[in-house]
Order: structure tokens, then sequence, then C-alpha cells
């Protein structure tokens, strides 16, 4: 496993993990839009029908009972709307971006794992053999050192 191997399914790793949050966030955005909308349209059809149906239930069913109906017709058609934004999701594509994720996390782990230059640099760092792998406080000094080495080789031709 050369360095460039490494930095490339890393750099695939930080893709699809940023693939997976926007996808995610897009969904998020999506449901908030559609909540907002509903409520807005919501409100303006509430006042209408309330209007109405205050003034023909008025006659019938006098002013102690006409508002206690309205108010329960109101409260059933904000439960249906919520329920349909509760049930909102993202997509297939999101099942594919984690998937893809997925895939480039146990790759970039079993490369780490196999190379015995990468296990004599944990060894030297502290880090007791392959158990210590998830530690943040190697990974990202190791993962920018790496980085930085791509950079100054980018740079020098």
């Amino acid at each position: 496993m050369s360095i460039h191997t490494l930095a490339r399914t890393l750099r695939l790793y930080l893709r699809s993990e940023l693939l997976v949050g926007e996808i995610r966030l897009k969904a998020q955005a999506r449901k908030l839009s559609l909540l907002i909308f509903a409520a807005l349209i919501g409100l303006m059809a509430f006042v209408f029908l309330n209007i109405a149906a205050y003034q023909w239930l008025l006659a019938g069913w006098g002013p102690i009972k006409t508002p206690f109906i309205l108010a329960v017709a109101n409260i059933v058609l904000a439960v249906i709307l919520v329920i349909i934004a509760a049930y909102t999701r993202p997509g297939p594509e999101l099942a594919a971006a984690s998937d893809l994720r997925d895939l480039t996390s146990a790759t970039l782990e079993n490369e780490l794992k196999s190379n015995p230059a990468v296990n004599a640099i944990g060894s030297m760092a502290g880090i007791d053999g392959l158990k210590g792998w998830d530690s943040a406080s190697f990974l990202v000094p190791f993962i920018t050192a790496i980085i930085r080495s791509l950079r100054r080789r980018k740079a020098a031709p």
C-alpha cells in the first residue's frame, strides 16, 4: 500500500462523508420548507374557513359550541400536516452515499491495518498495536501529515 493509495482512499472517504451530509441537509431543508409552506397555507385557509364555519354553525349550535367545534377541526388538520411532514424521507441516494462511505471506511481501515510501516509508526506513537487506531489523537496528525506530504509533492515539480 502506497501513500497515494491511502490518500486516494482517504479523499474518497471524505467526499462520501460530505455527500451523505449534503443529502441529509437537503432532505431536512426540503422537510422544513414543506412544513413552513403547509403552515402558511393552513393559516390562510383556517382564517377563511373559520369565518365561514362560524357564521354557518352559529345559527344551529349557538355561540358556545361553535368555536369549540372549529377549534377541534383546526387541531385535526394541523395533526394531519405534521404526520405527513414526519414521513418525508431523503430517498435512495442517501443509501447509496452511505454504502460508499462504509465501503471506503472499511477499505481505509484495512489498508491501515495491513501496512507494517503504519504499525511501526503506531508502536512508536505509543498506540498498542491495532487496538488504538480509533484514537483521534493519533489519526488526526497522521492524516494531516499525509495531506501535507502530498501538497509538497505537487508543489515541487
